[in-house]
């Protein structure tokens, strides 16, 4: 069985192509109802990146896909549609954790490594995390912390 990546994408557009977004995966989730089976974008250039669980709300898309994110059918879709995007992914069991932009023909990803998922402590007594002395409940407060320091540190390098 497989694990699961929850997978989330705020497109970058404006109203119209938003509009035709949503409908479109709101396409993909009914198709995936009446069917049972999971959905592949038929804009994606490969055969990888199933989602499954497609909801939209608010303008927000989330799914999960099979162990890892499907970036490369997000960056599929958004060309196609001419848009941008922001995708936050996590799969728990294999430490996957990060972020994907696309705009103006560029991905950029920010993914932790597990040198850097190694500076977690999980205490399982109190089943809480620890990281730089502080105690957390969710690991997903520490992931976001180290994500966006990625972010902020690329952004000096440029």
């Amino acid at each position: 069985m497989a694990n699961w990546c929850m997978n989330t994408v705020e497109f970058i557009a404006d109203e119209d192509k938003l509009k035709v977004l949503e409908q479109y995966f709101l396409a993909l989730s009914k198709m995936e109802f009446e069917s049972g089976f999971g959905q592949l974008p038929d804009v994606a250039l490969e055969e990888r990146g199933v989602m499954f669980d497609i909801e939209l709300e608010a303008g927000v898309l989330q799914y999960n896909t099979k162990w890892s994110p499907n970036t490369m059918v997000m960056v599929a879709v958004a060309r196609h549609f001419q848009v941008g995007f922001k995708l936050s992914f996590q799969e728990y069991g294999n430490q996957l954790f990060g972020e994907a932009f696309y705009e103006h023909h560029v991905l950029r990803i920010f993914e932790l490594a597990q040198d850097e998922l190694n500076l977690i402590d999980f205490d399982e007594e109190k089943e809480t995390y620890k990281f730089e002395g502080t105690e957390y409940e969710l690991i997903d407060e520490i992931t976001e912390t180290m994500i966006y320091r990625k972010k902020i540190s690329a952004m000096n390098k440029t």
